[in-house]
């Protein structure tokens, strides 16, 4: 029997995040602290069970939405750059 397959998009409103950043480009160049506001889009693609369903993607929605909660309105720093130290 030939598994079907279906498409979740999961993309509201309130998934979104602000948040400032700057890039270091080199040992002398970098772009001034700025910031964007963002929107996350997420696409699933899920086998169809038995009764219909795929899963229950509000566990998925929850996590999309605290993760939202939890990077807005701060600073992202880019640790791996060996341009930067923090102290």
């Amino acid at each position: 029997m030939k598994k079907r397959l279906t498409k979740i998009e999961l993309f509201k409103q309130a998934m979104n995040f602000s948040a400032g950043h700057f890039t270091i480009f080199s040992d002398s160049e970098r772009e001034n602290l700025h910031g964007h506001s963002f929107s996350v889009y997420v696409m699933f693609e899920a086998e169809v069970m038995e009764n219909g369903t795929a899963f229950n993607y509000g566990i998925y929605k929850k996590i999309i939405f605290d993760t939202c909660q939890l990077v807005d309105e701060v600073v992202l720093l880019p640790l791996k750059s060996p341009y930067l130290r923090i102290e």
